[in-house]
C-alpha cells in the first residue's frame, strides 16, 4: 500500500509540474478509488481548465472472458478537448451489460 501511494503522490506531483508550466497532463485512475480524495488531487484543482470525467472502458473495445467489461475510469485532466472527448463515452447498460 504505501508503494502505492508513493507512486500516486509521485504522478501527482507530475501533474502538477505540467500544470505549472501551462501544460497539459491525464492521470487515468478507477473511478471508485480512495485515491481521489487526496489534498494533493484537491489542490490540482486551482490550476487553468482542471476537471475530472468517469467514462467506462467497455466504449473503447474492453473484454474479458469473450465478454464487455464495463470498467469505470476516471481521468482529470486540464486539456478541455480531451474531457469533451472522453466524456462521450458512457455506457447505458444495465446490471454490467453493455451495449
Amino acid at each position: 500500500v504505501n508503494a502505492a501511494m508513493e507512486h500516486t503522490r509521485f504522478a501527482l506531483h507530475m501533474c502538477e509540474i505540467q500544470a505549472k508550466a501551462g501544460r497539459f497532463f491525464l492521470l487515468e485512475h478507477p473511478a471508485q478509488a480512495r485515491s481521489w480524495r487526496l489534498k494533493l488531487v484537491k489542490r490540482l484543482f486551482k490550476y487553468r481548465h482542471v476537471c475530472t470525467v468517469d467514462f467506462d472502458f467497455c466504449q473503447f473495445g474492453m473484454q474479458s472472458g469473450g465478454g464487455p467489461v464495463k470498467r469505470r475510469t476516471r481521468i482529470m485532466t486540464n486539456s478541455p478537448k480531451i474531457a469533451a472527448r472522453l466524456v462521450r463515452y458512457q455506457c447505458d447498460g444495465f446490471i454490467g451489460m453493455c451495449h
